[in-house]
């Protein structure tokens, strides 16, 4: 019986799900969000101009942004699906898609783009550190670096041998996609772990007692 709930509990939660994209309030929300975006773009171009239009820098961000917050939410409806994924599919599309990738993804330069990567990154971590309980750490500073160096250089090495086995590029570039993979990792982990948390904090706040036992 163990073995058949998580099927079910995900065929419930896909049914929900479907359920919720069907209905005529999400439907109406979606029509507005639709046109509060095509508004925003409007009041863009006339406020920057060439750079708002399509093939503009300042378009493709915008356009970037609104296709991957909506598919991070569709993606968000059917569990454990993660919110990325949609991000990913959004980025992949705009890049690619003949006749969306010329006006969208190309209109980004490598500077944009790795400045828009890094301040991505920055946010994440910056809610990570929000987050964190100095007492906490200092009292499991022991299982805290274990925790923090352990699993990094484990990703860097298994990463590094893989692309060497795989690839056959130098041990030098193996060792920077090792490591470029080992920057990559908080954007997926920190988020969930911030989920985890807000949810953790929820149940504590609200389910009493029981609450108290499934949350510790």
């Amino acid at each position: 019986l163990a073995a058949t709930m998580p099927p079910r509990e995900g065929a419930a939660a896909a049914a929900r799900s479907l359920t919720w994209l069907t209905s005529p309030s999400r439907s109406r929300d979606a029509a507005l969000a639709l046109a509060a975006a095509t508004l925003w773009g409007c009041v863009l171009y006339l406020a920057l101009g060439a750079s708002a239009a399509p093939r503009g820098a300042v378009f493709a961000v915008f356009v970037l942004y609104v296709a991957a917050a909506a598919l991070g939410r569709l993606c968000a409806l059917f569990p454990p699906t993660p919110p990325l994924l949609g991000h990913l599919v959004a980025g992949f599309a705009l890049r690619n898609l003949p006749g969306i990738g010329p006006a969208v993804g190309e209109a980004v330069n490598d500077e944009t783009s790795a400045w828009m990567r890094t301040a991505a990154l920055g946010v994440i971590l910056t809610r990570a550190g929000i987050a964190l309980d100095l007492d906490a750490i200092w009292r499991l500073r022991g299982p805290v670096a274990r925790l923090a160096l352990a699993p990094s250089t484990a990703e860097v090495v298994v990463v590094t041998l893989t692309t060497r086995a795989c690839v056959g590029l130098p041990w030098g570039y193996c060792v920077v996609v090792g490591f470029l993979f080992g920057a990559l990792s908080p954007a997926i982990v920190v988020p969930s772990l911030l989920k985890y948390d807000e949810d953790r904090k929820k149940i504590l706040c609200g389910g009493g007692g029981g609450g108290r036992e499934e949350g510790s």
